[in-house]
Parts: structure tokens; C-alpha cells; sequence
């Protein structure tokens, strides 16, 4: 499974799960939302849900 992430936008406060493919777009391209550039810093470890 690919590995996920929690993008947490600093800016506009924008918090959604993305796999690695658009955290690498996000990262050089700035929030999809607002546009701000942002950092490693903006994403978590996405939480595996409890079977």
C-alpha cells in the first residue's frame, strides 16, 4: 500500500490525506487551495485506520 500523509495547510487550513505523488506536487507547487508555499513540516504520517 502506498504510503499516505495528512496535509495540514498552514494558510487556509486545509487538512486532507495524500499519497506521496501529491505530496511531492504540493511540496513544489504550494497548497492547491491558496497556493502558499509550504514545507515538510505541513504533513504528518497518515493514521491507519483500526480494522
Amino acid at each position: 500500500m502506498p504510503r499516505q500523509f495528512t496535509f495540514d495547510c498552514p494558510e487556509c487550513d486545509a487538512v486532507v490525506a495524500v499519497g506521496g505523488e501529491i505530496r511531492t506536487e504540493i511540496l513544489a507547487n504550494g497548497c492547491v487551495l491558496c497556493a502558499v508555499s509550504v514545507d515538510a513540516d505541513a504533513f504528518s504520517p497518515a493514521p491507519r485506520d483500526a480494522e
